[in-house]
This record gives C-alpha cells, sequence and structure tokens, in this order.
C-alpha cells in the first residue's frame, strides 16, 4: 500500500479545497500553513488536534472557532493511480468527522 497526505484548505465561503496530494508528511503540512496564511492574512497558524492519520490547523484570527482552516488526511492507496480515490475518501471521512462534532 502507498501512503499519500492529502492537504485541504478551507476557503472564506466554507468550501474546503484540496492543494497538494504527496507522499510525504511535512511537505503537505507546510503547504497547507502557507496558503492558510494567503488566505486568512498573516499571523500564526497553529495546531488545533492531531490525531493518528490527520492534523488539522487554524489561523490565529479563528482561535474561537471549532473548525480547522486547514488539514492534512493520510491515506493508504493501492497504486499511485488511485490517488483521486484517495482524495474523495479523504473528503467524506473529512464530512464524517465533522458531522459527528
Amino acid at each position: 500500500m502507498l501512503k499519500v497526505y492529502v492537504g485541504v484548505v478551507r476557503l472564506p465561503d466554507d468550501r474546503d479545497f484540496v492543494i497538494l496530494v504527496d507522499g510525504e508528511s511535512p511537505l503537505v503540512e507546510e503547504a497547507v500553513i502557507r496558503v492558510i496564511r494567503e488566505i486568512w492574512g498573516d499571523g500564526d497558524v497553529k495546531l488545533l488536534a492531531e490525531g493518528l492519520d490527520f492534523r488539522e490547523f487554524i489561523h490565529a484570527g479563528h482561535e474561537n472557532s471549532s473548525r480547522p482552516d486547514g488539514y492534512v488526511l493520510q491515506c493508504e492507496v493501492g497504486s499511485p493511480k488511485r490517488i483521486n480515490f484517495a482524495i474523495e475518501y479523504a473528503r467524506r471521512r473529512k464530512k464524517l468527522d465533522t458531522q459527528e462534532k
């Protein structure tokens, strides 16, 4: 199985947008933090929550929000051709996790 990391950011209209899929978590996390700063302005981007296969980030201007401004999810796929399936899986999983809260 191939591990991939899906980086997603929240746009001002509350849509989630996939910005990067890569095989290395630090690269994806760095891209997510950079895009969050581009969208929401300068300021600290802090770790909101962390689990075995995800990390959520929030901009300093939204510290009272329970919704992350970006997140990175780890997914496993059978081959490089299945990256799109990993993206869809990450979206569905995040949607389910959000509905449970």
